[in-house]
């Protein structure tokens, strides 16, 4: 119970659930209560902020601290393994390499 509404209610906060819910609360306003101008304030916040984060220079704005703050591989250094995160194998030594890796982890290779 616990775990399917910690799904729900992070899957609400994401950019995209959070303003449609901002918009559908304003809608809810406008309509059901006396509360009709901070109703079209919600709309109008949401679908503002909807345009904002839809736009790709204020959505690369926001992620270059992200992005920036590791540098990338710059291939100087030779590499004796590799991980791929996520992926698992299965091991039998009369299969071919390839072989043993799971379905989901041959493509991230």
């Amino acid at each position: 119970m616990l775990f399917t509404l910690k799904k729900v209610i992070g899957n609400m906060l994401l950019p995209l659930p959070l303003m449609l819910l901002i918009i559908g609360a304003g809608l809810a306003l406008l309509w059901f209560s006396r509360f009709q101008k901070t109703g079209k304030i919600f709309i109008s916040i949401g679908w503002l902020a909807l345009l904002l984060l839809s736009l790709q220079p204020v959505a690369d704005r926001l992620l270059r601290p992200i992005e920036s703050t590791y540098p990338t591989w710059n291939n100087s250094q030779k590499v004796d393994y590799i991980v791929v995160l996520g992926g698992g194998y299965t091991w039998n030594p009369q299969w071919a390499p390839s072989s043993n890796l799971i379905n989901n982890s041959l493509p991230r290779l």
